[in-house]
């Protein structure tokens, strides 16, 4: 069985550097050439069954949740946005995550929504904590830079909120 990692493309204007790094975090225990999931389409994944590392920031469209049959779901640093919990919880929903406990979760809050469900969670922390096995840093590199493509350059016309 072929592993996976779980990314998210955006949508329009949303788009989100964080859920890249996430995805980055993830590959570095995926081996070789992982199948990539669609986090806001996990319920129309079709392809070959896969085992995937469920992490990051959970989602702009609940009702793609819970995933298609042929994901195998390992649950660490798994987040909720807030916002979304009425939404996500469905019964179904609800029923997936109780057959994959305990639940590894991003943050204590997360433990405590899970909780509020009637599911077993537990603090895993972000797996982006773990990028420093991987990425590090060389002090005689020169200063550090920071990019993210996705930003949208403002202007006085627009105004900076936008």
């Amino acid at each position: 069985m072929r592993n996976g990692i779980v990314v998210c493309i955006g949508e329009g204007r949303y788009k989100n550097i964080g859920d890249y790094v996430q995805s980055v975090a993830a590959a570095q225990f995926s081996g070789q050439a992982p199948a990539l999931v669609e986090r806001e389409r996990l319920s129309d994944y079709s392809g070959e069954p896969v085992k995937l590392v469920m992490n990051g920031w959970f989602m702009f469209h609940p009702e793609k949740f819970p995933p298609a049959a042929q994901i195998v779901p390992l649950f660490v640093s798994f987040h909720v946005r807030p916002k979304a919990e009425a939404a996500f919880f469905t019964p179904a929903t609800t029923a997936y995550l109780k057959a994959h406990e305990p639940i590894g979760c991003r943050s204590r809050d997360m433990v405590e929504m899970l909780a509020r469900h009637g599911i077993c969670g537990e603090f895993s922390s972000c797996l982006t904590l773990t990028l420093g096995a991987t990425f590090r840093h060389r002090s005689d590199a020169g200063r550090p830079v920071f990019v993210d493509p996705w930003f949208v350059r403002p202007s006085r016309k627009k105004g900076w909120w936008r």
